[in-house]
């Protein structure tokens, strides 16, 4: 194979596998990405006299975590939205939601094609989310005690990116991805409220708003998020 014959060949493959003509043009005026929080100002009252949203997770802890290269870090996203979602309607006892992994790695896909692979093209990022939740309600004897009960809420999801799509697109998918989680947790946690922990003072829930962004496709999608009740 002569050095030109070469060269063709991998120009005209390189071509035909990369986004990168379409995908990484980018504005000279950016618009900034809107906030997660938006679909969630309807709040959801519960019948307790506190409501105290915690951070257990610490992403700087674990190594493979990439949770803070989101535009919108996980652990942030859920306890804004747990802080304006979540409203004591002046019941009895305190309301804990815990977030106890906010998690994100991220492993490198090569292409299924042999060719691409030899040209190191059409390359994906798999971005894998961890989220546990836990929702608490305390008895007289306070957090902890024997007579807490509640609901841990637990996720994982998954969504891949071509490795050409520029960086504000990147940054979309991200945002997307977030705010599919956020409603993930926002269906699970009000059903725990409502059937296994009996806190809801209206029935049904009010439903959060449109999406803040643009829908994207993950794995697996709607699918139920695992709920394990702690009595």
């Amino acid at each position: 194979m002569t050095s030109l014959f070469r060269f063709t060949l991998l120009t005209g493959v390189v071509l035909s596998l990369s986004p990168l003509a379409a995908c990484t043009s980018t504005s000279r005026d950016i618009k900034p990405l809107p906030s997660l929080t938006a679909q969630f100002t309807q709040p959801y009252y519960v019948n307790v006299a506190t409501v105290s949203v915690e951070t257990k997770y610490d992403p700087t802890a674990n190594p493979n975590d990439v949770s803070s290269s989101f535009p919108t870090p996980p652990d942030l996203a859920l306890k804004t939205y747990a802080e304006s979602r979540f409203k004591a309607a002046g019941g009895q006892g305190v309301l804990h939601f815990v977030i106890e992994d906010a998690s994100v790695t991220k492993d490198d896909l090569k292409s299924s094609n042999s060719v691409a692979r030899w040209v190191n093209a059409d390359n994906r990022d798999r971005y894998t989310a961890v989220v546990k939740v836990g929702l608490y309600r305390d008895a007289q004897g306070g957090f902890g005690s024997t007579g807490t009960t509640g609901a841990q809420l637990k996720a994982e999801r998954t969504l891949t990116i071509p490795d050409g799509v520029s960086l504000d697109e990147r940054d979309r998918l991200l945002q997307s991805f977030m705010a599919t989680l956020l409603a993930d947790v926002d269906r699970t946690a009000v059903g725990a409220l409502n059937d296994t922990m009996k806190l809801s003072t209206v029935e049904p829930a009010p439903s959060p708003g449109p999406y803040p962004v643009g829908p994207v496709e993950i794995t697996p999608q709607y699918s139920p998020i695992e709920v394990t009740p702690i009595q």
